[in-house]
C-alpha cells in the first residue's frame, strides 16, 4: 500500500521502476493488469494509468493493443519530464507541441493521400473510442485520443512516423495538464467533446482522400492546443507567443 500524496502515481512509477530493474518484472513479459495493480496497492486507476504512461514515456515498458503492457526489451532514453508545478515545465510541453503540429500536419497529408481501407477502419474505430471514453465516469479518453493520433501516422505508410509518436508517448497529450487545467469533471468532458469535433475533422477528410483539407484540420486541432497551453503560462504570468 502506498502512502497519502505524495503523488501516489510517482511512487507507484518508481516501484514498479524497482521491480523491473529487480528482475520481477522481466524483459519482454507482461505487468500486471491495472486492475491487479489497483487492487495491490490500493490505488485508483487513474493512479495506475499515471504510473503506465510515465514508464511508456521512459520506455521501460510498451503497450499492445489488446494484449496489455510488457516491459521492453530495450530501453529508450529518456526524453523529459512534465511538472506541473513549474511554468518552465508548461513551456517544455509547449515545445513539444510545436514539433507535434510541423510532425503531424505533414503526417495527416500523406495519410489522406495513402491510407488503406484498412486504416479507414481503424482510424473509425479509434475516433468511435474517443467517443466512449468521454462519456464514462472513468473513461480514458486520453489514451484513446493517443491511439487515434498513432493510427493516422499509421496511415501514412511510413514506419517512423509511427515510432516518433511512440517515443514522445501520451506526453503528447499531457492528462494531468488536462486536470489541472479544468478542474470539474464537467469542465473536462466539454474540453474532451471539442477535441473530438476536431477529430471528426481531421478523420472526415482522410475519408475523402483530401490532404490540403486533412493538413489545414490537424494544423488547427494542434494550434488550438498550443493556443490553450499559452492561456495556461499566461495565468502563471509567463509571456510566450506561439503563434
Amino acid at each position: 500500500m502506498l502512502k497519502k500524496r505524495e503523488s501516489l502515481s510517482v511512487q507507484l512509477t518508481r516501484e514498479l521502476i524497482a521491480k523491473i530493474e529487480d528482475g520481477e518484472y522481466r524483459p519482454g513479459e507482461k505487468i500486471p493488469t491495472e486492475q491487479a495493480l489497483s487492487d495491490s496497492y490500493q490505488v485508483s486507476r487513474t493512479v495506475v494509468r499515471e504510473a503506465v504512461a510515465a514508464l511508456r514515456s521512459d520506455g521501460q515498458v510498451i503497450s499492445r493493443q489488446g494484449a496489455g503492457v510488457y516491459v521492453a526489451d530495450v530501453k529508450r532514453p529518456k526524453s523529459f519530464e512534465i511538472n506541473l508545478s513549474e511554468a518552465e515545465k508548461l513551456q517544455e510541453v509547449l515545445s513539444v507541441l510545436e514539433l507535434r503540429r510541423g510532425v503531424e500536419v505533414e503526417a495527416v497529408g500523406l495519410a489522406a493521400s495513402r491510407r488503406t481501407d484498412e486504416d479507414l477502419v481503424r482510424l473509425e474505430a479509434c475516433y468511435a473510442k474517443v467517443g466512449e471514453e468521454i462519456v464514462k465516469d472513468d473513461g480514458d479518453y486520453v489514451d484513446a485520443d493517443f491511439h487515434f493520433h498513432r493510427a493516422i501516422a499509421k496511415a501514412t505508410q511510413n514506419p517512423y512516423y509511427i515510432e516518433f509518436l511512440s517515443f514522445l508517448g501520451p506526453f503528447i497529450i499531457p492528462h494531468l495538464w488536462i486536470r489541472h487545467r479544468f478542474a470539474s469533471a464537467a469542465q473536462r468532458e466539454k474540453y474532451a467533446k471539442k477535441i473530438q469535433a476536431e477529430h471528426w475533422k481531421i478523420l472526415t477528410t482522410i475519408q475523402d482522400q483530401d490532404p490540403a483539407a486533412a493538413r489545414s484540420a490537424m494544423r488547427r486541432h494542434v494550434s488550438n492546443s498550443i493556443k490553450e497551453y499559452s492561456d495556461s503560462l499566461s495565468e502563471l504570468g509567463t509571456a510566450v507567443n506561439r503563434d
